[in-house]
């Protein structure tokens, strides 16, 4: 190719006709254009479009509600039957047997406290049986003007047995007990310094006795029914005065 088309062409470009202004125009920069697509469409220019941040969708949180631990039932405890449930009770119990200490027929000291005891003592109530309600003993001193009973504190439980085959069965158990005996109130002051038993602590003087006197002991009880037994297991001898 001629220098001489290329010197025309950059003439028509507006550069320089000679030589020197061919060079000057070689190296002036060289315009850019954008490419464009051998259809001849107008150039394209490439967008950069940045990527959506993708969100993040948290999971959903539980709105049940646990649910408490299943409780395992504890076995239904049987109840023993109310008094009212139990089979009527007219028959009253028994008292039997019982060995008393000191042996019957001792001569007890007067103006002391004498303490009895009784072991073995046997209550039967049969059935159908409401129950003991409680078992005494009580003691009676005899003779013109006596005293009234004397009673002793509830003994039991029982040492052993109960119902025989449950409540409302029939009741068969052995008890202990202690019974105290005092004299004391039976007696009043002397001019001689002396005491001695009379009927009544609101007695005359001249109804002073000097005894000797008899004490009975026996056992009581009643069921929760209300049916009363009594039995006697025998007699204790007073002395009839002592010294002041």
């Amino acid at each position: 190719m001629r220098i001489s088309i290329i010197t025309d062409l950059l003439k028509d470009l507006g550069i320089g006709g000679d030589d020197s202004g061919l060079l000057e125009g070689l190296d002036s920069p060289v315009p850019t254009a954008t490419a464009r697509n051998f259809q001849g469409d107008p150039p394209f220019t490439a967008t950069v479009t940045s990527s959506p941040t993708p969100t993040i969708t948290p999971l959903p949180t539980s709105t049940s509600t646990p649910k408490p631990p299943t409780k395992t039932p504890k076995p239904t405890d049987t109840e023993e039957p109310e008094l009212t449930d139990l089979p009527a009770d007219s028959v009253a119990p028994t008292l039997s047997g019982g060995t008393l200490f000191p042996d019957l027929g001792t001569l007890l000291a007067a103006c002391e406290d004498n303490e009895i005891s009784i072991t073995g003592l046997r209550v039967v109530d049969p059935g159908p049986s409401s129950g003991i309600a409680w078992v005494r003993l009580k003691y009676k001193i005899l003779g013109p003007g006596t005293l009234d009973y004397q009673y002793s504190d509830d003994i039991g439980p029982p040492l052993t047995g109960g119902w025989t085959d449950g409540p409302g069965s029939t009741w068969d158990a052995y008890y202990k007990g202690d019974l105290t005996i005092s004299f004391s109130d039976g007696y009043a002051f002397t001019t001689g310094g002396k005491l001695f038993f009379r009927p009544s602590l609101n007695g005359l003087s001249s109804a002073l006795t000097v005894g000797p006197f008899t004490v009975e002991v026996w056992s009581i009880v009643q069921d929760n029914a209300g049916n009363q037994n009594y039995v006697l297991h025998g007699t204790y001898t007073l002395e009839g005065s002592c010294a002041g």
